[in-house]
């Protein structure tokens, strides 16, 4: 029998899959909406990390914005609504680097955390567009 759903959420799947297009086609197939979460690597951050089968995470690929529309309209669907969210620039981003840069050290190296924080922080104000963000996007049969 022909199974259908309401809603198929891929969530931090398609980078790691070889054949993400045909994937998500068959999620659109399948299904009313898709609920789609991607990281957006391709980016200044990442810009040494090599993508591929010996990923340190798994990932075969990286994303941009441009590559997620690309997919997107490649896998037949289209975008209901969406946004994109730099998590360098929440509060719990700012909490977790102090941690670790500034307060779980001491003497000097709690002096020289505190640089590096200060340092960060004003590059991510200034070029946040350089760090990990993520595509969070609500998608629907192009048809």
């Amino acid at each position: 029998t022909d199974v259908t759903f309401d809603i198929i959420i891929l969530s931090d799947i398609l980078e790691h899959l070889p054949d993400d297009t045909d994937i998500l086609k068959i999620a659109g197939e399948n299904s009313k909406y898709i609920l789609l979460n991607l990281p957006l690597e391709k980016c200044y951050e990442f810009r040494n990390r090599k993508y591929g089968p010996d990923d340190c995470r798994g990932h075969l690929r990286s994303y941009n914005l441009y590559d997620a529309k690309r997919l997107i309209q490649d896998s037949n669907l289209k975008v209901l609504s969406s946004t994109i969210e730099y998590y360098v620039k929440k509060p719990v981003f700012r909490r977790y680097l102090w941690t670790k840069l500034v307060k779980k050290r001491n003497g000097i190296e709690k002096l020289r955390g505190s640089i590096r924080y200060f340092y960060e922080m004003i590059e991510i104000f200034l070029r946040y567009k350089n760090y990990k963000s993520n595509f969070f996007a609500l998608l629907k049969s192009a048809h």
